[in-house]
């Protein structure tokens, strides 16, 4: 599956859960229930489901993961510290072990060439990783920032 076909079943998903949502009586803005109430949270969950491949290509840059996040975003990978470049950048530094979603932080990401596989995923400090066994153009890291 390629990177867009992963983001068309992620809309695809909160369509429908916004469709539900309103045929109930409830908000038809399913980001906005799931995120919180108020623009502070909606740029929390913005951050927390912002991918290393969305910021660059190559090189470094410190990354801002605000406090009270949720670990909900997908991240493949994590074997050897290497993560698809699709991946949310705060969850797989939860997944690491870098920062928590409570307390969140700023972390350091480095961009490395793609892998031909990232394993069979794992779950490590309150987050799962998903599988992906095959190549990946472009890999990440994340250390503390």
């Amino acid at each position: 599956m390629h990177a867009h076909r992963r983001t068309a079943a992620a809309t695809l998903t909160l369509g429908v859960l916004a469709l539900a949502l309103a045929a109930c009586g409830g908000s038809d803005d399913a980001a906005d229930d799931a995120a919180g109430d108020g623009p502070a949270d909606d740029a929390v969950a913005e951050a927390w489901n912002t991918s290393a491949g969305s910021q660059a290509d190559e090189g470094e840059f410190d990354f801002d993961c605000p406090a009270g996040g949720s670990v909900e975003f997908q991240v493949w990978g994590g074997e050897d510290g290497q993560y698809t470049s699709d991946s949310s950048i705060c969850v797989a530094a939860v997944h690491a072990g870098v920062i928590t979603a409570a307390d969140g932080g700023t972390v350091h990401v480095t961009m490395t060439p793609g892998l031909d596989t990232y394993g069979d995923g794992f779950e490590a400090n309150g987050v799962t990783s998903v599988a992906w066994t095959d190549p990946w153009e472009l890999s990440f890291e994340v250390s503390a920032g």
